[in-house]
């Protein structure tokens, strides 16, 4: 509704107490969606703004798997780790049902993935290609900030591995789109929040502090341990936007609960085993869930996906995916371990993205829809394993 008012020039969700205020970094999904919505508005397309939103979303699904397909083809060169690519994403269902929630999930993801071929091509052109690639690099990773914020983990992996290439390859010019992608990373949603209160003529107020999510990732959410349970928002609201008293009382929560768990070993175990599992052993990514709608009109067929014991061929192949993904992923790490020679650092941003993204949730709230990321960005070195694999398969059975 928010992003739909904007498109009508209607700002007046911009104001301290509106929603955006207790969470402002979802200004830029705002700002992304505005300008399709307005063509939507101006080309009259005769159907519901939010469908298509979801044709946006299909477009970009397509742009996103094509040029993950383009990435491999640069850092392995392998026809094989290329078709075991492709067989992944076959099984990779949740992928495709996340086309159905217009939340920035897609539109991150594809955004990233054109950005990340793009810093892959600038490292090996000079001149002005590369200053053109760089560029094109710099606003696919401002824009999927912006819808998105946790993609700042894939972006400080690839920051990580593009200052290694830079610092052992000696390729002293990758220093500058790093430069800009620190830059781009820290302003982008400052920026967008300030275009949209200079348009409103009104201000946001600061939001719940990180402290608060960081204690709720401490807590039992609806779902499952460290998952949502409304704590966040509550506290913002009910101490009237103190944020002086969020800051002091999480940490107090906080303290609390990690007396808790070091008087009490084994609970704390099973709460953070817990909450490890529900988020990386989920292979739906919790796409049944989140795209569900109950008010929405659906036949008998997606009644029955829908409800709790339909959707069984959905799990299955799900749970085919993910198997698939963490063999393969984990097949890569030991065939890098045994490789001699690596060809790109690159090959194993994947990976590096993956534990990064491990170890901010471990902190932060979980859910395994923000694992969905990762397990894209994980599919490039999951490929060269399972490629791996039957490749020694096929040596060993022609001895």
């Amino acid at each position: 509704e928010i992003k739909q008012a904007c498109a009508t020039n209607d700002y007046t969700a911009i104001n301290p107490t509106s929603y955006l205020s207790v969470y402002p970094h979802q200004i830029g999904l705002v700002f992304f969606y505005e300008p399709l919505l307005r063509l939507w508005n101006l080309l009259q397309i005769p159907v519901e703004g939010f469908v298509f939103l979801q044709y946006v979303n299909i477009i970009l699904v397509l742009v996103t798997l094509y040029f993950m397909y383009k990435i491999i083809q640069l850092i392995f060169q392998n026809d094989y780790t290329t078709a075991c690519y492709f067989v992944l994403t076959w099984f990779f269902a949740p992928f495709y049902l996340f086309i159905l929630r217009v939340y920035g999930d897609i539109s991150s993801i594809s955004l990233f993935t054109v950005g990340l071929w793009a810093f892959i091509k600038l490292t090996s052109n000079k001149g002005y290609k590369m200053l053109l690639y760089c560029l094109l690099s710099i606003v696919c990773f401002g824009l999927s900030v912006a819808t998105r914020k946790n993609v700042l983990v894939a972006i400080i992996g690839l920051i990580i591995i593009a200052l290694l290439t830079a610092l052992f390859q000696k390729k002293r010019a990758l220093l500058f789109p790093i430069v800009c992608y620190i830059i781009i990373s820290c302003c982008t949603l400052p920026a967008i929040q300030a275009f949209y209160e200079h348009r409103a003529g009104d201000e946001l107020a600061e939001g719940t502090p990180p402290i608060a999510f960081i204690c709720m990732g401490m807590q039992q959410g609806f779902h499952a341990n460290g998952w949502y349970n409304s704590y966040n928002y509550n506290i913002y609201v009910e101490s009237g936007h103190n944020m002086d008293f969020i800051r002091l009382y999480s940490k107090k929560r906080i303290d609390e609960r990690l007396d808790y768990f070091k008087n009490n070993p084994k609970e704390a175990y099973e709460f953070y085993f817990e909450k490890f599992a529900s988020q990386w052993c989920d292979g739906t990514y919790y796409s049944r869930e989140i795209t569900a709608c109950p008010s929405a009109q659906r036949g008998t067929a997606f009644e029955k996906f829908y409800s709790k014991d339909g959707g069984s061929l959905y799990l299955f192949v799900c749970n085919i995916f993910q198997t698939l993904l963490y063999f393969g992923a984990a097949a890569f790490c030991i065939y890098s371990l045994l490789q001699k020679e690596d060809k790109t650092l690159l090959s194993h941003l994947g990976v590096l993205i993956a534990f990064g993204g491990f170890l901010f949730h471990l902190l932060w709230e979980a859910n395994s829809r923000a694992s969905l990321p990762y397990a894209f960005l994980l599919l490039p070195s999951a490929a060269a394993g399972i490629s791996f694999c039957m490749n020694k398969i096929h040596k060993f059975t022609q001895i």
